[in-house]
């Protein structure tokens, strides 16, 4: 009997559900499974336990029956979250779940792990239930490479500048100022961090930072001047950087500068940074007084004339007009005068027939007094012996006439008969008067009311000249007069010495002058309606500080009586330290008449007397007729020569007039003798001395009378004996002076007259003595009128 063989079954008995295991059947040759399979192995997969049995054969046919259970054990239900798509440099957070136990890939054992990978990775998960059972799973990480983020843009900023910044790399920004704009603008007052949050299309993103240095500005500053006069230099220095820039163009920190007008000047300043900042700085320009001299520029010898220092504009005379009065510390203008004073002159009661064209008392003034100025005023008046007369005023009511002067030469008029009235003004405050305004007209036809009328030899001009307690404050001549009635203004708003802060007598005087000479007997002006005005204001500021003549006067006019020409200035120095010098020079005309020297003739020939002129005065230098002379001869000629036959010793005796009225007298005396000369003209004899000029003047310092004369050749000369007539009485010997023999060189001589009791016209003559032998030859008479004596 043979042996049963021994049948084994081997292989796993525990599986996972959905595994297979391999059976492998042993001991025999031919195998038979319950699965039908009949070779010794066979590959399972049950899918819940089961038991497995193998019939073994050997060669003899004797069989043997193995069983094997395979248990098929529960497969855990994996499941594995997390993110499964990260960008670089980003971790993952993978969690597992179905079992107990848990095995990864990369050795970790919990549910859940951190990964960060470098690049795309897939995880195994396997997981283990409570029954044993396993399963495995697999996640792939994708990494995706992230956006690199920058920030582009200036990051050294000066302060006060705005700075511009551009992120790049993706596709969205987020700024940590919460702007999401891929530029952003800003202006950083101090350091500052901002950064940038870059987000690609995928979602990736990357963070960069840019810090911006804020540089503080230069301290910049002008310094200088604040004021300048106009046409002064005033010199402003930039400071606070290393480099600079005005807006005039200049590049060094200091600049020299001339404005005309208030100007503002700029400069840029840079520091060594980079940074720059501007400043500026007004140089107020005071305007110097817009300032002449008024008075006469032509004067005849011995005239004096007043010199007053302001501008003329038409009838107004405003010193300090263009000078800014608001930056003069307390200052004061009064901006809306009233009248103070007002003639009327209607109750004109002038009656030549009874002598009442001389009483002024009828011009009563109009006084209006306010809370702050007490005003007193007088009567219009003239100097006792100067007449007046009534017509016809403006507006049909009664005015006042005068006589007119006939010289056209201011500096000759005579102010003792001038038109004239007073103001008295006592403020609380500062008085101010402001102007003056008349009516006037010189017209061609004259009407003295209740009187007279016929064409009027009417005067072309008229002055105007005020004082203020006896000093000359304004003077203005040369103004036009009207043919018909015409309302004059003066402006004084700007003229410092018509404000006061005391009592204070102004006298105003209105002198009409240089008549047109048309032959008419009347000489008339008419005047109406005189008002002053002004009123008060607070605050004791002069416009005009200081006024200084080139003879020492701190007036505002001066009064000179110059004996050549001579250049006058002044120099005004307004409130803001402005100053500005104006000159005026007057023209003294030394008008000489010279007819030569003294001549001995035969009886016979006719001699024609023509004055050499030398020393006039121009009055125009356009038109030679207005430099026109005027003759008056003894004879009774007006000619510029006349013809002579003298048939005996005569004198002859010339007064010549230029056009300014200035006047000369000069004489000859012809000697006709018996003797030899003949009737040749050629034969006239010159007297032994040749006379150059005879001079006389009061002189007010010594109290005397004093002749002067020159002689250019004397022969045989022994002595000059001086004869003085007083009011053409005879005349009488009072000196004499020795002569020089013979000479031929300039000598001068003089001869003071002590005993001067009189006013009057004093007439001199000298007689010249020959040696050996004495002969009178009235050489030369010279008159003299002395109006004052001192």
């Amino acid at each position: 009997m043979n042996p049963s063989p021994i049948a084994v079954i081997s292989g796993k008995s525990t599986i996972n559900l959905g595994s297979s295991v391999v059976l492998v059947a042993s001991g025999g040759s031919n195998y038979i499974w319950n699965t039908g399979s009949v070779t010794a192995e066979i590959l399972v997969i049950p899918l819940e336990t089961t038991s497995y049995t193998v019939t073994v054969s050997d060669a003899n046919n004797c069989n043997a029956i193995a069983s094997k259970t395979i248990t098929v054990l529960t497969i855990p239900d994996i499941t594995i979250s997390g993110d499964t798509v990260i960008c670089s440099g980003e971790s993952a957070t993978l969690t597992a779940s179905g079992g107990t136990t848990y095995g990864w890939s990369n050795g970790l054992s919990t549910s859940s792990i951190h990964v960060n990978p470098q690049q795309s990775t897939i995880y195994t998960v396997t997981v283990t239930n409570d029954l044993g059972g396993q399963a495995s799973k697999t996640i792939t990480v994708i990494v995706n490479t992230k956006p690199v983020a920058s920030i582009n843009g200036l990051l050294t900023v000066c302060l006060g500048s705005s700075v511009s910044l551009i992120a790049d790399g993706g596709i969205s920004y987020l700024w940590s100022n919460n702007l999401n704009t891929k530029k952003i603008s800003l202006m950083p007052f101090g350091d500052s961090t901002l950064t940038v949050v870059v987000t690609d299309s995928i979602g990736c993103t990357d963070l960069t930072s840019a810090t911006i240095v804020v540089n503080p500005l230069p301290e910049a500053k002008i310094t200088g001047e604040n004021a300048i006069c106009s046409g002064s230099s005033s010199t402003l220095s930039a400071s606070g950087g290393s480099s600079f820039l005005w807006a005039t163009g200049e590049t060094s920190s200091v600049i020299i500068i001339s404005p005309l007008i208030t100007t503002l000047y700029t400069v840029t300043v840079s520091d060594s940074k980079g940074c720059k900042i501007s400043t500026s700085k007004t140089i107020n320009v005071s305007k110097i007084p817009d300032l002449t001299i008024m008075g006469p520029n032509q004067i005849c010898k011995g005239s004096s004339v007043v010199l007053a220092a302001g501008s003329a504009k038409s009838d107004i005379y405003s010193i300090g007009e263009n000078l800014d009065s608001t930056i003069c510390t307390n200052y004061c203008m009064v901006t809306n005068p009233e009248v103070l004073v007002h003639w009327d002159l209607n109750v004109c009661q002038s009656i030549m027939a009874l002598g009442t064209h001389l009483d002024y008392s009828e011009f009563i003034p109009i006084v209006s007094n306010s809370n702050c100025i007490s005003i007193n005023a007088g009567n219009v008046h003239r100097l006792p012996g100067n007449k007046h007369s009534c017509t016809t005023g403006p507006d049909g009511s009664i005015a006042m006439c005068i006589g007119s002067q006939k010289t056209c030469n201011p500096a000759n008029v005579d102010f003792n008969q001038a038109l004239r009235f007073e103001v008295f003004v006592d403020p609380d405050l500062t008085g101010q008067i402001t102007g003056l305004e008349f009516y006037e007209q010189s017209p061609e036809k004259f009407r003295i009311l209740n009187g007279a009328t016929g064409p009027n030899n009417f005067a072309q001009k008229f002055i105007l000249r005020v004082s203020k307690n006896g000093e000359f404050i304004y003077y203005s001549d040369s103004l036009t007069s009207s043919r018909i009635w015409e309302l004059r203004n003066f402006n004084f708003t700007y003229i410092d010495n018509f404000r006061t802060l005391v009592p204070a007598n102004y006298l105003f005087e209105l002198i009409p002058y240089c008549t047109i000479n048309n032959g008419a007997v009347e000489t008339i002006w008419d005047i109406d309606d005189i008002k002053i005005t002004g009123g008060c204001c607070q605050g004791t500021s002069k416009l005009i500080s200081s006024f200084k003549w080139s003879t020492g006067s701190s007036s505002s006019s001066i009064a000179v009586k110059p004996i050549e020409n001579t250049n006058y200035k002044v120099t005004v120095t307004d409130c803001n330290g402005c100053s500005y010098t104006e000159e005026h020079e007057i023209k003294v005309a030394s008008l000489t008449a010279d007819l030569g020297l003294d001549l001995m003739i035969n009886p016979g020939p006719t001699l024609t007397l023509s004055p050499m002129i030398t020393g006039f005065s121009t009055c125009s230098g356009d038109s030679t007729a207005t430099n026109n002379f005027k003759y008056l001869w003894s004879t009774g000629a007006t000619t510029s020569s006349i013809k002579v036959t003298p048939v005996s010793s005569v004198f002859y005796r010339v007064t010549v007039t230029d056009c300014n009225d200035c006047v000369d007298t000069e004489s000859l005396t012809i000697h006709v003798v018996s003797g030899n000369l003949g009737n040749d003209l050629s034969n006239l004899v010159p007297l032994p001395v040749n006379l150059l000029n005879l001079k006389a003047f009061w002189n007010d310092r010594k109290l005397v009378n004093e002749l002067s004369w020159s002689t250019s050749s004397e022969v045989n000369n022994a002595c000059f004996d001086i004869e003085r007539s007083f009011e053409s009485a005879d005349f009488e010997f009072i000196g004499k002076v020795n002569g020089s023999g013979n000479s031929a060189s300039v000598i001068d001589c003089v001869f003071n007259d002590n005993n001067i009791s009189k006013d009057g016209n004093y007439i001199y003559r000298l007689k010249q003595v020959i040696l050996m032998i004495k002969r009178p030859t009235d050489s030369l008479f010279l008159s003299l009128f002395l109006d004052q004596k001192i």
